[in-house]
């Protein structure tokens, strides 16, 4: 589905560490944000910046591409302790993320009466 100049290149960055160092050096118009981790998906040359839920939703979705899960079965392999996901919130992530890969939207496609699944 990808061709060499559309590839899927995930990586982790803590977007907090940077936005510190800003604020730190007086960089205008960085605010001081929580701490909390973001990850970066790069499409192409576009990077897109994911919520870890979204990260979660869409590493779990791809680690089995083409293979259907259950919304509840996805709720239970990215929810955590801290930061549980309740099956009424998974369409909100979904969509959010399906935004966010704009072009690529396609590779999360809805499974009726199943759930969701990942086009390679």
């Amino acid at each position: 589905m990808f061709g060499p100049s559309e590839t899927l290149d995930v990586r982790l960055t803590d977007a907090w560490q940077s936005e510190q160092r800003a604020a730190r050096r007086g960089a205008p118009g960085r605010e001081r944000r929580a701490l909390s981790a973001s990850y970066r998906l790069k499409l192409g040359q576009e990077p897109i910046w994911l919520e870890p839920i979204e990260y979660r939703i869409l590493t779990f979705l791809a680690a089995r591409p083409y293979r259907a899960y259950t919304r509840q079965r996805i709720v239970r392999a990215v929810g955590t302790d801290r930061h549980p996901v309740m099956e009424e919130g998974l369409d909100r992530h979904i969509k959010s993320l399906r935004d966010k890969l704009g072009f690529f939207r396609d590779t999360i496609q809805t499974v009726p009466h199943v759930g969701y699944r990942f086009k390679a």
